[in-house]
């Protein structure tokens, strides 16, 4: 068929587009398959370099997907808007088919390339690095927190404190657990004398605080039971170095025409107005004018009658107090009625004896039997004061301690609290010395119970069955129950007990020490009820004092009574190093038992690692401060040697109130002169192997 010149135009520019559009604009199938040889070529290429994460490759995959489908639906949108212009005109469709060409070469352009714009890069490289920073930041933060842990608290809250509590108390109570560095207890604003219930007690170190939580948390004090609690220490938290501020800028000079003065104004000031003065037309009444003047002139009247009162009162309780003074110097009332302590400034108004500040803490602790008032602090009555000069601490020691056994140990004043409270319960609360019925538990020359005591090698405390027998001269204790052959046997001879309530870690803690082959080996005992455990104590020097008047008949009770049980000298830390002044020097903990100083790698040891014999100064025992010029390998500075006719023996402590202690300590049995059984002793130690 025949075609006329414009028809055969169209249809010739219309071919023309097509072949463009196939030529620069593919398809997306083939535009895809495209791209994916592409994305494998690069990761062949990759295989060699660095490998990057799954999660990165798989959002770059994303993102190419992405832009491929955007330029796909770009390329057909202007295929279809050039098809439809090409079909209304030759010319609407030869500036289409530029236009659609042009948008397909960028689309194939963009997908061609695979990769973002650089904006976009530097956009996701950011957002990388901030997420990668934040990441950082919590772990340095994890890393901080584990590295720096919180302080453990060396402060103790005690709180329930009656008022009569001082620090006095508090000092004596908590000193056993370790060494007080500060007691804050604060007073009553109107009477300065009374607590206000509650007070602070910081220690030099955690484990001692943390010990005396664990005895005294809903222990009992002055008969309250108490509160402790830990102090948690503020961490401190140092705030951001302050920015310095910016510089101040002066502000411009005022323009020329406000520096002149401004001019005066002068107004005509009216007249001030004054509101007339009002006048009471009522006036007060002569009947209600002499009512008042009653009242002041009774007032007046019980005000006089007040005063002289509180003067008589006041020279009353001068009157009482200075009676109250001349009874107490009276003697025997100089001393404490129970642990004979100097200046006694506290007394018994039901007893009538004059007692310390640390045993009427323990008086407090038996409310129906003892009331206690100070002596200097307080106010008496005159009936309280002929009390007490009719009783008086020689008549109370006649009444109360009529029949006490020579045994029976009389505490001190720097003796554990567990002593002085039950030698003050059998006093005057249980009468024990004035019936012998009651003192059979201590007395009979058997006694059989149960303690806790602390195992050899793992150091944790089991329920033993001990048994104490006069006739056999030994106590025993059994591993179980029902075992017919005893642990250990302790021979009575040589047998001693002592409290160590700080060392143990208990308030009832007691010390046994006996010798097995001619070593000292050591028994660390303690029971939950503290009359038993003191009557275990006294069961064990009745024990003794019997044995010591079968094997002295003729020694006196005076001469016995000192040998029957003894404390430790002195015990504490120190360094020493070996025979040869060339090793190093190692801390030990050392005991001073009469002549024998033993040492032990930890306080609660079985057995001592060594044992050093004391003699006297006539046998050429000496003691010396410092150590010899060439020695070395010590970390503390103050020294001590020990000389015996044998060897030197090479000391360190850590401070000089110690090096005086332990000098003062040696000095004090160096100076003694020996005993015929301590030649014996002395002579073992020079063949022991």
């Amino acid at each position: 068929m025949s075609h006329s010149p414009v028809q055969l135009c169209n249809v010739i520019s219309l071919r023309l587009v097509a072949a463009t559009r196939t030529n620069m604009a593919p398809s997306p199938v083939r535009r895809k398959e495209h791209m994916d040889d592409k994305a494998k070529e690069r990761g062949k290429e990759k295989t060699g370099a660095t490998k990057e994460k799954p999660e990165k490759g798989r959002e770059k995959e994303k993102g190419r997907k992405r832009r491929s489908s955007t330029g796909s639906s770009r390329s057909s949108s202007s295929s279809s808007s050039g098809s439809s212009s090409g079909s209304s005109s030759g010319s609407s469709s030869s500036s289409a088919s530029s236009r659609s060409g042009s948008s397909s070469s960028r689309s194939s352009s963009s997908t061609s390339s695979g990769s973002p714009s650089p904006s976009r890069r530097r956009h996701d490289n950011h957002r990388r690095s901030r997420s990668k920073s934040k990441s950082s930041v919590k772990k340095d933060d994890k890393e901080r927190r584990k590295r720096s842990p919180s302080s453990r608290p060396t402060k103790v809250y005690l709180g329930r404190l009656t008022r009569n509590v001082v620090k006095e108390h508090i000092q004596e109570i908590f000193s056993s657990y370790g060494k007080i560095k500060m007691i804050d207890m604060p007073v009553d604003r109107l009477r300065s004398h009374l607590s206000k219930g509650y007070a602070y007690v910081e220690f030099e170190n955690a484990d001692e605080a943390e010990k005396a939580l664990k005895h005294m948390d809903g222990g009992q004090i002055d008969g309250q039971e108490i509160t402790a609690t830990a102090v948690l220490a503020p961490r401190v938290i140092h705030p951001p170095p302050r920015r310095p501020s910016p510089p101040r800028r002066m502000p411009p000079p005022p323009p020329m025409w406000r520096r002149t003065p401004p001019r005066l104004r002068r107004r005509s000031r009216s007249p001030r107005r004054r509101s007339p003065v009002r006048r009471r037309t009522r006036s007060r009444s002569p009947g209600r004018r002499r009512h008042r003047s009653r009242s002041s002139s009774n007032s007046s009247r019980l005000s006089e009658l007040g005063g002289d009162q509180t003067v008589t009162m006041a020279s009353e309780s001068e009157t009482n107090k200075r009676l109250l003074l001349d009874v107490l110097t009276r003697p025997g009332n100089d001393a404490c009625a129970d642990c004979g302590n100097a200046e006694p400034d506290w007394a018994s108004v039901t007893l009538g004896v004059f007692v310390c500040q640390g045993c009427s803490l323990l008086h407090r602790g038996i409310p129906h039997i003892s009331r206690v008032k100070s002596v200097q602090q307080e106010s008496w009555e005159a009936s309280e004061v002929e009390l007490m000069a009719a009783m008086g601490n020689e008549a109370a020691k006649a009444k109360y301690e009529q029949k006490v056994p020579a045994f029976y140990y009389r505490p001190k004043h720097t003796d554990c609290k567990l002593l002085r409270e039950q030698w003050i319960r059998a006093r005057y609360e249980r009468n024990e010395f004035e019936f012998i019925e009651k003192q059979e538990p201590y007395s009979a020359g058997y006694r059989e119970g149960f303690l806790w005591k602390r195992g050899r090698d793992n150091g944790q405390f089991l329920s033993r069955k001990f048994i104490l027998s006069e006739r056999e001269g030994a106590l025993k204790y059994f591993s179980k129950q029902e075992a017919r052959d005893p642990k250990a046997v302790m021979k009575i001879e040589t047998l001693n007990a002592t409290f160590q309530p700080a060392k143990i870690g208990n308030p009832y803690g007691l010390q046994i020490t006996y010798l097995r082959d001619n070593s000292t080996r050591n028994i660390f005992v303690y029971h939950s009820d503290s009359k038993e455990m003191v009557d275990w104590f006294n069961a064990i020097r009745a024990a003794r004092f019997h044995y010591l008047q079968v094997a002295f008949p003729g020694a006196s009770d005076e001469e016995l009574v000192p040998k029957l049980t003894r404390s430790f000298m002195k015990e504490g830390f120190m360094e020493k190093t070996g025979p040869k002044h060339t090793e190093g020097f190692k801390k030990r903990w050392f005991t001073m038992d009469d002549r024998r100083l033993m040492y032990f790698k930890d306080p609660l040891d079985a057995y001592a690692r060594g044992e050093v014999f004391i003699g006297s100064k006539e046998n050429s025992y000496t003691v010396l401060p410092g150590l010899p010029p060439s020695t070395q390998g010590y970390h503390w500075n103050h020294g001590i040697t020990i000389v015996t006719p044998d060897r030197k023996f090479l000391f360190a402590c850590e401070t000089e109130a110690e090096q005086k202690d332990w000098i003062t300590a040696f000095q004090r049995v160096i100076n003694r002169p020996m005993r015929p059984q301590e030649y014996a002793v002395e002579a073992h130690f020079k063949h022991k192997p």
